[in-house]
């Protein structure tokens, strides 16, 4: 005797239309063109011009509405605005538009979607991968707005594909996976999700043998929901068995509660694993005919129910038999979003996240409330995807990226020791750039995704990069004398010195800041490149040090010089300068011809002056001195006092120092002193009138000057 039937209350109201006002509620940020802005102070209002000002506020307001330019979606500009210190905050002017509207046209008739919150759940998930079982009364295989979505059929009771086209089994498939947007009546709960019809009856009743062969087939064939708007009140071994294989296996099992207004426990409702469903009004009140109880595990609408119908029609239904459906598809929506969950998180996803209605709690006849699957996607924790940071160094004021795939509400947020540093939202691209204060190198960030349900990535670390260049060296001069080049640097960092591109020395900088480095003989005028490079590889500013001339040039060679001298003349090395040195400056001087020879004319010195005579090439270099006395060559200067007969000495004025005689016929008959003034005397006996004299003068070099004199 068949004793399972389908709990659906009243006969189908077909094309039935009540049309329900679509919610109001907010464009996802990346589809406003305009920003409201907030700034600190007046000033920074007036003078605003980064973007186009669509609105600005009057009085004492300090807001105004900017336009986004093309090519930028309002996030763009969020970051950059919250990026100015003269900014108190930047956000999206929302556009105020419908909640996601399919296109099927009595989908506003089908109030059950907006008491569970569905078009706000679709915009994460529409059922994609997730096969659903009906197990029912067949389905309309052909219906235009099933076929799309309908997997395979079986008849559990002549054990083939042929199904019939039953008006329930056909409503309860629309119910969780009616096509949208197709223009053709309305849309399920999941209507991207997959539907394995499985006829278990014959009329209107069915054996619970045929339940449970049906239920072992959905099993085998991959469903992930098993939907079950029937049952009865008869306990059997073999049906619960068979729910409890399903459960093991992973499969989720959705029942109606029944149709009776009673508490009295029905099967497979009421069967341990099983998630029973009773049903509810459009004011959230218990339908009249729904069971409760406490095997209730959660509500859903099932009251006026519209949805598909054999013919390619369509109408509405009331029953626990419409409500269990609307849990499949919420169930397949969720399922779809996480694929990893197992059955029983599905499950308590859904309990925990259901609207509490009646007493507070889980009760006899909400069981845990009714379902509400925005919350239930929304209290999922995903893992969203890890950035791709680009280099932070420590010359960057931001922190950039990308994910591989962009998320409506996801911000890129950044962290140092466990603090948010500073966060901003990904742009339409999945792209992000975050202004943060200049890090000092090898500090490390932490870089992770979050969205406003609280879920996140993987962190990813990143060290701040040293890209600053070390001081440039302090290179000493390097001359053709030396063989090696020093100076100071940055301790410990390389050092690099080349001479014409290649490199010569590669060598350490000392802890104390010095560094030598050896070169080979090279020439005056060659550049040498002295560059210092850090542990982090960056080079400082090169310095280029010409190899100065040190080699002084020959040394001259000089004429003597007399007091009588008016030129120095001598030889030395062509091209450079010669000249007197006094006092390390050049008195007299000349460039020395090609010739080597060289002349310069010069006032005549005092004898016994001593002279250094030098050359000094263009690096004034200076050559090895010449040291010169002048020579004594003028004689003394002698004047003879005129004598008389009577005289007794000779007198006169000459050269102090010099040699005074007194000479006649060539035989020296005197001599006499001369002193400090130069006046000298010399002895003589009286002479006759007319007796002549030569009076010789001679001074210490030798030069020597004669008078003659006679006796009056």
């Amino acid at each position: 005797m068949k004793f399972i039937k389908l709990f659906i209350a009243g006969a189908a109201l077909i094309l039935a239309i009540a049309f329900c006002p679509a919610k109001e509620t907010f464009a996802a940020e990346n589809k406003t063109d305009r920003v409201i802005v907030k700034f600190k102070n007046a000033e920074a209002k007036v003078n605003f011009k980064d973007y186009p000002v669509e609105d600005s506020y009057l009085g004492t307001s300090l807001i105004i509405t900017v336009k986004v330019p093309e090519g930028l979606t309002a996030r763009d500009v969020i970051a950059s605005l919250q990026a100015r210190p003269d900014v108190e905050f930047a956000e999206a002017d929302h556009q105020l538009e419908a909640e996601k509207n399919p296109s099927d046209p009595f989908y506003y008739t089908q109030w059950h979607h907006y008491a569970i919150h569905a078009p706000k759940a679709w915009d994460r998930s529409l059922g994609n991968g997730v096969l659903v079982a009906v197990i029912d009364g067949g389905m309309d295989v052909y219906h235009k707005d099933l076929r799309g979505n309908l997997a395979g059929t079986y008849n559990a009771v002549t054990n083939n594909s042929h199904i019939s086209a039953d008006d329930h089994g056909t409503h309860v498939a629309g119910i969780i996976a009616a096509s949208m947007d197709n223009d053709v009546g309305g849309t399920g709960i999941a209507p991207n999700a997959s539907i394995l019809a499985i006829d278990c009856f014959s009329g209107d009743g069915a054996y619970s043998s045929d339940a449970v062969e049906a239920i072992y087939y959905a099993v085998s064939h991959g469903a992930k929901i098993i939907n079950m708007s029937l049952g009865g009140s008869n306990y059997s071994l073999s049906y619960n068995e068979a729910i409890q294989y399903a459960y093991r296996n992973g499969v989720l099992v959705v029942a109606a509660a029944g149709n009776e207004s009673t508490s009295a426990p029905t099967y497979p409702a009421s069967y341990p694993n099983v998630i029973s469903v009773s049903s509810t009004t459009s004011y959230n009140t218990l339908s009249s005919f729904s069971n409760y109880g406490t095997t209730i595990d959660i509500a859903a609408p099932g009251s006026l129910i519209y949805s598909t119908l054999p013919g390619n029609d369509f109408g509405k239904m009331s029953g626990t038999s419409m409500a269990a459906p609307v849990v499949s598809g919420a169930a397949a929506l969720i399922w779809s979003a996480d694929p990893s969950l197992t059955n029983e998180q599905v499950a308590r996803r859904l309990y925990e996240t259901a609207d509490d209605l009646g007493s507070s709690g889980k009760d006899l006849y909400f069981g845990y409330g009714l379902v509400n699957v925005e919350e239930a996607l929304n209290a999922m924790k995903i893992e969203l995807p890890v950035p791709f940071v680009n280099e932070v160094n420590d010359h960057n004021f931001e922190v950039s990226g990308s994910v591989a795939k962009a998320c409506d509400d996801c911000k890129a947020v950044v962290l140092k020791n466990g603090q948010v540093l500073a966060s901003g939202y990904l742009n339409s691209q999945g792209q992000f750039k975050i202004p943060i204060a200049s890090q000092q190198a090898n500090t490390v960030l932490e870089v992770k995704i979050t969205d406003s349900r609280g879920n996140e990535s993987k962190a990813v670390s990143i060290t701040v990069v040293d890209r600053t260049p070390p001081d440039k060296p302090v290179v000493f001069e390097v001359n053709d004398q030396q063989l090696q080049v020093a100076g100071t640097a940055e301790p410990n960092a390389a050092i690099e010195v080349k001479i014409d591109g290649d490199i010569l020395y590669n060598g350490k900088v000392k802890a104390n800041g010095y560094f030598t480095a050896s070169l080979p003989k090279y020439s005056a005028g060659t550049t040498v490149q002295v560059t210092v490079i850090d542990e982090a590889g960056n080079r400082s500013e090169t310095v280029n040090s010409a190899i100065m001339d040190r080699t002084p040039p020959a040394k001259p060679s000089v004429s003597p010089i007399s007091d009588t001298s008016k030129t120095i003349s001598g030889k030395g090395e062509p091209g450079v300068y010669v000249g007197i040195l006094s006092n390390n400056k050049f008195v007299f001087g000349t460039y020395i011809p090609r010739s080597g020879s060289f002349s310069f004319a010069i006032n005549p010195y005092k004898a016994g002056t001593a002279l250094t005579i030098v050359s000094m090439d263009e690096s004034y270099n200076l050559s090895g001195a010449v040291k010169l006395t002048v020579q004594d060559k003028t004689p003394p200067r002698l004047t003879v006092n005129q004598a008389t007969y009577k005289a007794k000495a000779i007198t006169g004025k000459t050269e102090p120092g010099a040699i005074i005689q007194l000479k006649t016929r060539n035989r020296i008959i005197g001599k006499g002193k001369v002193d400090s003034k130069g006046n000298y005397i010399i002895p003589i006996k009286p002479q006759k009138k007319g007796t002549s004299f030569t009076i010789k003068a001679a001074d210490s070099a030798g030069n020597y000057r004669t008078a003659e004199i006679k006796i009056k």
